[in-house]
């Protein structure tokens, strides 16, 4: 009779468990870095695609005079929210400005954050200008959006890859270790090399 007898399993399985604690906590720390990038980069959208496009002549902005009221610049507009559910994490980013200015107490002003968005992207329906616009569309939030399109993937694997470097996360979607042997491919399947 012959019999055979498979040795090492549980090291292999022991080796299968870490390494999967190790990217679900690596991607903790990914996703904390996605969201510590939102509010500045946002802000640097509304610094580059707002103030430096338009110097306005007819009001006082409440960035330059805070007294006035809270900015859309201002980060007390931005929340983010880490959840987890279902055994996935997740950010919520949400940015809610309003255009109330107590410079101006009697004028109009913005109820929702998308209304006052999408008039300083469109440039039109604007409240004090009898509806029309200044001239210029200021599509902030659609390139903050496009940023964070294109340059999330590397913000992820960089907070990833600072939690534990020996995985080496790339921007491609794999993810390597080396010293095991192990990969986890585009699919989620985690392969022994």
């Amino acid at each position: 009779m012959l019999t055979s007898k498979v040795e090492g399993e549980e090291n292999l399985q022991r080796d299968f468990d870490e390494f999967n604690r190790d990217v679900s906590v690596a991607a903790s720390y990914g996703l904390r870095t996605v969201a510590s990038e939102l509010t500045p980069a946002l802000q640097r959208h509304i610094q580059k695609d707002v103030y430096e496009t338009y110097m306005p002549a007819r009001y006082q902005r409440r960035h330059d005079h805070p007294q006035y009221g809270r900015s859309i610049y201002d980060a007390d507009n931005m929340s983010l929210a880490l959840s987890r559910s279902g055994g996935r994490e997740s950010v919520e980013f949400t940015y809610e400005p309003n255009g109330y200015n107590a410079h101006y107490p009697t004028s109009d002003y913005y109820a929702d954050g998308d209304s006052l968005i999408k008039v300083l992207q469109e440039d039109r329906y604007y409240l004090w200008l009898d509806g029309g616009g200044i001239g210029k569309e200021r599509r902030f939030w659609d390139n903050f959006v496009e940023e964070v399109i294109k340059e999330g993937d590397q913000w992820f694997v960089q907070g990833f890859n600072q939690y534990d470097p020996s995985i080496q996360a790339t921007a491609d979607g794999a993810v390597m270790r080396e010293m095991r042997d192990y990969q986890l491919d585009p699919t989620g399947e985690v392969k022994r090399g």
